[in-house]
C-alpha cells in the first residue's frame, strides 16, 4: 500500500478545498493526512471498503489483486488511528460508488486502489471534484508497467486535457488541475 507525501499534501492546503484519501486500508497514510488536515483544520474523507479488494472484471487486476485481498482491515481501527480528528470522516463503500451523491470540492486526494478498474473509475467520478490548481496523488504508478494502476493513469492523461502529470517518486505520480 501506499505513502504520502507530506510536504506534496501541504503545497495544496492553499487552496478552500477537503482532503480525501481513496483506498485507506489499514490507514497507514491516513495518520500523516489527519496531521497535516488538523494543521490546516480541514475536513478529511477516508473512503474503504475495509472488505479487501472488489471484484473486477479486468483479468490482470484479479491475477495481482484477487478479490478479498488486503480484507483485515476495519473502520474503527482507522478511526483510532486519526485519533478522534473532528473534522475526520470515513465512509464506508466500494469506490467510486461511495462518491456517489456527495456535493464535495477537493484540493487533494491521495488515490491507492491498485486495479486498473477502480482506479479509472474513480479517476473519472473525482476529477469534476477536484478545484482548479488541485490534485490527486496516484499511488502504484509505475514506468515500467502497462496494467493495474498505471494503465488507468496513463489512459486518463491521454483523454484528460486540463492536466499537469509530475512523477512524485518511483511509484506514484501527481495529477494537478489546470482549468
Amino acid at each position: 500500500m501506499g505513502k504520502i507525501h507530506e510536504e506534496t499534501m501541504r503545497k495544496y492546503m492553499q487552496l478552500p478545498g477537503e482532503i480525501a484519501e481513496c483506498g485507506v486500508n489499514h490507514g497507514s497514510s491516513s495518520k500523516i493526512m489527519v496531521r497535516v488536515a488538523a494543521e490546516f483544520q480541514r475536513r478529511i474523507w477516508f473512503f474503504d471498503s475495509f472488505r479487501g479488494m472488489p471484484h473486477s472484471s479486468v483479468k490482470s487486476d484479479l491475477l495481482r489483486y484477487p478479490q478479498g485481498r488486503f480484507d483485515n482491515a476495519s473502520a474503527d481501527a482507522v478511526l483510532k488511528i486519526v485519533g478522534g480528528y473532528s473534522k475526520a470522516n470515513i465512509v464506508v463503500g466500494w469506490l467510486p460508488q461511495a462518491l456517489s451523491g456527495l456535493e464535495l470540492r477537493f484540493s487533494f486526494v491521495f488515490l491507492d486502489l491498485d486495479h486498473y478498474e477502480g482506479t479509472i473509475q474513480t479517476l473519472r467520478m473525482l476529477w469534476p471534484m477536484i478545484l482548479l490548481g488541485g490534485a490527486i496523488l496516484c499511488d502504484d504508478f509505475f514506468e515500467d508497467k502497462r496494467d493495474l494502476a498505471t494503465q488507468a493513469v496513463r489512459e486518463f492523461i491521454d483523454v484528460t486535457g486540463n492536466i499537469k502529470h509530475v512523477r512524485v517518486d518511483e511509484d506514484q505520480i501527481l495529477l494537478e488541475k489546470l482549468c
